[in-house]
């Protein structure tokens, strides 16, 4: 199943099958596996246009995610969220040094129930609640350095925080 969202550019997302296998489209490949045709490689095909108002406006995507029906498209700053229809529902927007808000958004995840958001920031990942308002802030976990990664675990609500030792200084990481 291919879901397109319409956005400043057109994101194309494929969705794991029923036998837990996943089919790689490549779309730059050669001109004998041209693609002519969606119905080629989709047998459902949904397009999603997400609703434009002026506090919905999208700048720089850097990341998407999608958790029980509902889009998060995520900026430096801002994190969208939308229903399966395109249409907008709240919008985190916490930038800032004070109680709660995060310098820079690098990155989050949802967890499986779309009821938690781990956000990524300068040493430090910030944890809020989804109401159906707006996003509650719960705590902050303090780090020792900027974590590369941040993502929940399978079934239940622990987080996996990873660190890249790109520099080679740091003995150990972990979280």
């Amino acid at each position: 199943k291919l879901i397109f969202l319409f956005l400043s550019v057109i994101l194309c997302l494929c969705e794991v099958s029923e036998q837990k296998t996943v089919n790689v489209i490549n779309l730059l490949a050669s001109e004998k596996n041209k693609i002519t045709y969606l119905s080629e490689i989709a047998t459902d095909i949904d397009y999603v246009s997400l609703q434009t108002l002026d506090n919905s406006l999208i700048g720089r995507i850097s990341s998407l995610k999608i958790r029980n029906d509902f889009f998060y498209v995520g900026t430096s700053f801002d994190i969208f969220c939308f229903d399966r229809t395109g249409k907008y529902l709240l919008k985190l927007s916490k930038s800032g040094k004070g109680p709660g808000e995060y310098e820079l958004l690098l990155g989050f995840d949802i967890n499986r129930t779309a009821s938690l958001l781990a956000v990524r920031s300068l040493k430090s990942i910030l944890i809020y609640k989804q109401t159906n308002e707006h996003f509650e802030f719960l705590r902050r976990i303090q780090l020792p350095v900027t974590p590369s990664d941040v993502c929940f675990t399978c079934k239940n609500d622990n987080i996996l925080i990873q660190f890249d030792n790109s520099n080679g200084q740091n003995p150990y990481l972990m979280a």
